[in-house]
């Protein structure tokens, strides 16, 4: 769970797909702390879009929780990748769905 905010942005991304595909209970909750921390709209959009794609595949219940909120936000001025952020949240989500909760 560390490793999600190391320096290196390979390190990061490598703990980020380990988290979504091998994580277990508390997975989500650290997926989802990393994805609140950083500026999903603007420069952090690559490290965020392999956070939900890794909240999609993670088998913790509380990732849907974590997609469900993304996919609902609202900003009185959408700016940078705000649209892409919430479509890929709902993606997540249904891919979720399809897969039964995980």
């Amino acid at each position: 769970a560390t490793l999600v905010r190391d320096a290196s942005p390979e390190v990061e991304i490598a703990a980020v797909q380990s988290l979504g595909k091998h994580g277990t209970a508390g997975s989500a909750e650290v997926l989802a702390s990393r994805l609140d921390e950083l500026d999903v709209d603007g420069k952090d959009f690559t490290l965020a879009r392999e956070i939900i794609g890794a909240l999609a595949r993670c088998a913790d219940p509380a990732a849907t929780g974590a997609l469900e909120r993304l996919a609902a936000r609202k900003a009185l001025i959408k700016r940078g990748h705000f649209a892409e952020v919430q479509d890929l949240a709902r993606q997540a989500l249904a891919f979720r769905r399809e897969r039964g909760g995980a």
